[in-house]
């Protein structure tokens, strides 16, 4: 017996197509999952530095004010709390796109995009600098805005002002 006479069993052309398209059409769908996984994770992985940045400059902020015997604006974007115990002086300069804090030679740059900073003295907004503040606003845009406010709480006897009396 010839082997052209003899019949061997295989997939035809036909078959043969039908599984490169149908393996193809799960491979795609698999790719497609994989890239949306991973745009998803990096989506998150940017939120949570965001948040995390946030969270620290909020914290570091309060702090410095709390603890500095005064603050001062320097400009309308940069304020100064001064005499913190151990540490010295600290300096804040808003900018739009992010926020730095020099603390000595220490340099830490919080990646925040904030919009519309006001520092305040007994809740006005100040005009001359450099001036005392007791209240810092801004407004940090997420995907939704929120306002932030820090408040630094003075004892009385550095809230009065004194004028010298002049008799006539």
């Amino acid at each position: 017996m010839s082997l052209i006479s003899r019949r061997i069993n295989s997939f035809s052309l036909v078959e043969m197509l039908i599984v490169l398209v149908l393996s193809s059409m799960v491979i795609s769908i698999i790719y497609l999952a994989y890239y949306n996984i991973t745009t998803y994770q990096i989506n998150l992985s940017r939120k949570q530095e965001a948040m995390h940045d946030l969270s620290s400059l909020y914290f570091l902020l309060r702090k410095d004010m709390e603890r500095s015997e005064t603050v001062y604006a320097m400009s309308p974007v940069d304020i100064q709390c001064s005499q913190i115990t151990g540490i010295g002086t600290v300096q804040y300069v808003f900018f739009e796109e992010d926020i730095i804090r020099r603390q000595g030679t220490v340099m830490d740059t919080f990646k925040c995009r904030i919009t519309d900073p006001h520092f305040m003295w007994r809740s006005k907004d100040i005009e001359k600098f450099p001036g005392k503040i007791d209240e810092i606003t801004f407004t940090l845009q997420t995907h939704q805005p929120v306002k932030v406010a820090v408040f630094k709480q003075y004892d009385v006897a550095s809230r009065v002002e004194t004028k010298r009396d002049t008799l006539p």
